[in-house]
C-alpha cells in the first residue's frame, strides 16, 4: 500500500535513507569534485559558494583540497553525493562548510559527513568549529542544530552557529576513551 497525504513526503525520505560511504579527499579527487559541483543547485547562494562560474569553482575546488580535514559522501553506485571541510581559521578554531547534491538531500548524507569532519575535529584537538547558513535554509539549519551546533549570531540573510568541541568529543568517544 503507497503512503498517501500530508506525511507521504516524509514517508518517503525516511525509507531513502542513504548509508554512503564516506571517505577522505584528497588533491586527486579535484575531477570527482568538479563533476559534483559541475550538476549541483542551487550555485554561489551560501556566500557565493560554490562558485557560478566554471573556472571560479575549479579554483575552488583546488583550494578547499587544501585543507587536512575533508571528506567525501560516496552513494553505493559511487556518485559523490556531498562534501564537508573544515577550514582553519585560528588556534583550536576551524569554519565548516557542507554541501549535499540535491539528488541525495534529506537521506542524511549531511549528517554523515558533519559527523566524520567533527570525529576527525575531535582527534587534532580543534576545539571550536563553526558555519554559516543562509536563513531560509531551513533543512541546513534544523541539520546542524540536531548535530549540536548553537546559534551565536541571527540576522534577516543569514545564522552564524558553532560548535565547542570539547563536550562534544567527550560524547563521541566511546565509554572509558580519553584522548
Amino acid at each position: 500500500m503507497r503512503p498517501e497525504g500530508p506525511d507521504v513526503h516524509l514517508y518517503r525520505r525516511m525509507a531513502a535513507a542513504l548509508t554512503a560511504r564516506i571517505r577522505r579527499l584528497t588533491g586527486a579527487d579535484d575531477r570527482t569534485l568538479a563533476e559534483m559541483y559541475r550538476q549541483f543547485e542551487p550555485l554561489g547562494v551560501a556566500a557565493g559558494l560554490p562558485p557560478r562560474n566554471e573556472q571560479a569553482r575549479r579554483e575552488w575546488i583546488k583550494r578547499s583540497l587544501e585543507h587536512e580535514i575533508n571528506f567525501g559522501a560516496f552513494s553505493p553506485n559511487g556518485e559523490l553525493a556531498g562534501h564537508c571541510f573544515l577550514a582553519a581559521d585560528g588556534p583550536g578554531s576551524a569554519e565548516m562548510a557542507v554541501f549535499v547534491h540535491q539528488n541525495f538531500r534529506n537521506q542524511g548524507v549531511g549528517r554523515q559527513l558533519i559527523r566524520a569532519a567533527i570525529q576527525e575535529a575531535c582527534r587534532k584537538h580543534i576545539q571550536r568549529v563553526w558555519t554559516m547558513t543562509s536563513a531560509d535554509n531551513l533543512a541546513a539549519l534544523a541539520l546542524l542544530k540536531r548535530c549540536g551546533f548553537r546559534t551565536t549570531q541571527r540576522s534577516v540573510t543569514a545564522f552564524d552557529l558553532e560548535l565547542e568541541l570539547e563536550p562534544a568529543c567527550a560524547a563521541a568517544a566511546p565509554h572509558g576513551a580519553t584522548d
